[in-house]
């Protein structure tokens, strides 16, 4: 199965918006980050908005190297 590199382009921005969204219900339902109290959360929750104010990748990966051609 091949997958067209314009899809292969959006899903570094797939995955920024799905950041965003875990990092918003999270910090929803802890009202803080201080009151975490969940490993799985505070280890995901540890430098995430930091992250995502600087537009670093949730993945560094360069997905065009799932191209067909490449």
């Amino acid at each position: 199965n091949d997958l067209d590199p314009t899809w292969l382009e959006t899903i570094p921005l797939f995955l920024k918006v799905r950041e965003i969204e875990l990092f918003a219900l999270m910090y929803r339902e802890h009202g803080s980050l201080d009151q975490i109290d969940n490993d799985w959360d505070a280890r995901f929750m540890m430098g995430r908005q930091e992250s995502i104010y600087n537009n670093r990748p949730f993945v560094a990966y360069d997905f065009s190297q799932l191209a067909p051609d490449h």
